[in-house]
This record gives structure tokens, sequence and C-alpha cells, in this order.
């Protein structure tokens, strides 16, 4: 068996997938944290850990030299292989700690630039690569101006969040003054982990968006697919669902891949499942971000379902320093459709077993329970239910999992009391 040390993992099914994955790969794991207890409120995780994890190691993860030091500390008796994460914050510390350890991992300085959006817009911008018209922004007094230079409606979201954290359209020079403030004002990431203090203003495109799922082994990079992007109604950027293979014409389709490579390339990445996000405008592609870690919102169990790829499966081989395989075993379609909730305290759920019992429903999950406090649609953490189908083309999957969804009744009322139906 090889022993692969998992620096914590994200909360929306990738890492817990790892867990089951491992052991049939031949690899025991070993999990990092600095918050156990994080994992074991979630329920059946506990679970996961007992039958999955070998053992616990206990540090600071936000710090590069605490988790190098207690890595030495454990491979001292025991044999370590590999280090992976599923954290989208963790990628940095992880690639660091793979070079300082002699293990397999991207290029660390890689992986900064694409975590940090300033510092990929820069890379990407200045390798040629087709982004949207962008300004960086330290000082919150630039803010209007910087928006300005632009022109309405134009974007802003923090250097370095997840989820679509706080990104958001402003209209006019309130909205960039308001939005930028409220993004300054908050320092720290889900994480814990003090936030980049630049912003970023970009030109705001108006075409749909795609992301591109990329495996990238010795410098070379696959594009495996693209996934269509449903987003929700503006201001914000919500991902309410995500369709593989992508609806549009092909030639749209090579050109967002194109962009994708292109952009790798730009930041340096030479190893990883990277999911790279683009969107049209009049104009052709344009480069969004560069996330060097498998996508989030279950968007590898709809590639594995399209085509029998696992790119969970193929990040652990790759931290064993093992070559990936895409070999596609079918030719399928699969989608995603999110729910959200008038916000406010959830009195019942209703219909989850209505949908899970569809054909080609391939999973519900509910992400509130009742008591639990619906909040506006700002972000993805405010979502409340999802569906995943399958189907022979990808509108078809579409429409499973839409139907499944509308069957999903969550019922809220007044945050203060619950007594009224939202």
């Amino acid at each position: 068996m090889k022993r692969v040390a998992m620096i914590e993992t994200n909360m929306s099914g990738t890492g817990f997938q790892a867990f089951s994955l491992a052991r049939g790969l031949g690899i025991e794991l070993v999990f990092v944290t600095r918050d156990l207890g994080l994992y074991e409120a979630i329920p059946g995780v506990p679970e996961l850990f007992r039958r999955h994890v070998s053992e616990i190691v206990v540090c600071e993860t936000n710090d590069e030299d605490s988790v190098v030091k207690a890595l030495e500390e454990y491979r001292r008796d025991h044999p370590l292989d590999g280090i992976v994460t599923f954290s989208e914050y963790l990628v940095g510390v992880a690639a660091a700690a793979c070079r300082r350890l002699g293990l397999p991992g991207p290029d660390p300085a890689a992986v900064r630039t694409a975590r940090n959006k300033d510092q990929m817009r820069a890379a990407c911008s200045a390798a040629g690569v087709a982004v949207p018209r962008f300004v960086i922004v330290d000082d919150l007094a630039d803010a209007v101006d910087a928006a300005g230079s632009l022109g309405y409606p134009c974007v802003v979201k923090p250097a370095d969040e997840s989820g679509s954290t706080d990104v958001a359209i402003c209209f006019d020079a309130a909205d960039a003054q308001r939005r930028a403030a409220a993004i300054k004002a908050n320092t720290v990431n889900f994480r814990g982990q003090a936030r980049n203090p630049f912003l970023l203003f970009e030109e705001y495109l108006t075409g749909p968006e795609v992301s591109v799922e990329t495996v990238t082994f010795a410098g070379r990079s696959t594009v495996v697919g693209v996934t269509d992007k449903l987003l929700s109604a503006l201001p914000y950027f919500v991902e309410m669902g995500h369709a593989f293979p992508s609806a549009l014409p092909g030639p749209l389709v090579e050109a967002c891949a194109r962009v994708a490579v292109q952009a790798l390339d730009a930041v340096g990445l030479d190893l990883g499942v990277a999911h790279v996000e683009v969107r049209m405008s009049e104009a052709g592609a344009h480069l969004i971000e560069v996330n060097p870690r498998a996508a989030g919102d279950r968007i590898p169990d709809l590639v594995e379902l399209a085509t029998g790829v696992s790119l969970v499966s193929q990040t652990l081989r790759m931290c064993l320093g093992q070559s990936p395989d895409l070999t596609a075993s079918r030719a399928r379609a699969a989608a995603i459709r999110f729910g959200g909730a008038p916000p406010g305290r959830v009195r019942r759920i209703e219909g989850a077993g209505i949908a899970r019992g569809l054909a080609d429903v391939a999973a519900v999950g509910l992400e509130v329970s009742p008591g639990a406090l619906a909040r506006p649609l700002t972000g993805s953490h405010d979502r409340v239910a999802y569906v995943i189908a399958s189907g022979d083309t990808t509108y078809q999957a579409c429409r499973t999992a839409e139907t499944a969804l509308a069957h999903i009744m969550v019922d809220t009322g007044p945050a203060q009391d619950g007594n009224h139906a939202g």
C-alpha cells in the first residue's frame, strides 16, 4: 500500500469521494487537519474517517512550515509516498510541501499564480491569452475610478476566494464603492486564512459561461471536456447548475478549450487536474479563472457519469507520480441543478423521495434541514438542494435534473419564530 497525506478537504464531495476511492488504488490515507471538529459535525463523515483514514495528523494547515514539520516528523517512522488536497484554499500549501519534501506535485509558483486572480490575470494577459479588460485595486479609494475606467456594468471580485463568494456586478459608482468596501471589510476566508488584499474589477461579458476540465501531466495538458454553466440572476453569479458535455456548437467548445490550455501554459501549471472558467463575448472566448484543482459542485461526478473517467482517481494517481488514465468507457451526458429557498427558518422539506425515484436521477442532496436558516442567494453556500441526473444527451440530462429538482419543496418562515410559511 502507498501512503498519502491528505491536507484538509473540501465540503462539496470530491474529497470525501477520495476517501473511499483511495483504498481501491492501493492508497492508505493520512488526514492532516487543523480542526477535526469541522468534519466530525457533518453527518456520515465520522464513519468515513473511521473506515478510510489510517491516522490523523493535527497541525496548523494554513502554515506551510507547520505542515512540512508535521509531515517530516510523521515520516521518520512511516513511509510517505505522496501529498494531496481537495481544498481550494490549501492547494498552495500542498504544492509547497510536496516540493520541500521531494514528493510529486505541481510547481508551487504556478499554483500561487493561479490561486491569486490578480497574478493570474497579469500572467495570462502578458502571454496573450484573451481575458476581459481588468484593473487590479489595492486601495479602496481607487475603486470607483477603476470601475469607471472599465465602464458600467462591470464585475468586482476578491483576488483569492472560492465558490462565487463576494463576486458581484456593479451598475454604477455607488455599487462599485459599496461592494468593494464589503470585500475589503472581510479580511479572512472560510479557512481562517488572511485574504489577498487586492480586488479585481473586470469588464462584464454578456455571453454564456463554461468551465474546461483538464488534466496536466509532465507539462502536457489534456482537455477532458467542457461543462456548461447555469448562473443565477444578477447582481450575483451563483452557480445554479452544470451540464457535461457542453451543448454549445463545436467551434465554440473548441475555442473555450484552446483558451483554457493557453491559460494553463501561461501560469506554468505542470501537474494536476484543473478547472478553468471561460466566458463568451462577441469577440470570442475569454478566460475568467484558473483553478488548479478538480472542480467543485459535483462536476467530477458529471464527468464520470458521462465518460467513466474519475477526476478524483486521477488526482490521487498523479500525487504518486503515476500517469493518469483518461480512457473514456462511455459517451453519455450528465447534469446537476441546484435550488434556493425563500430566506427564513426552514420549517419542513418535502419531495426529495419523489425526486430520487425518477428515472436517470443519480443523486439528490439536501444542504439544509428543518430548523436551519435559509439565506438570500448570494453565494454557493446559500443553495439548499441539488439533483444530479444522466441521459443520452445533455438536453435530456438537464431536463431530468430540472424536473426532479422541481419536486423538492423547502418551506421557510420568518427567521425569528418560523410560524409563517415563506
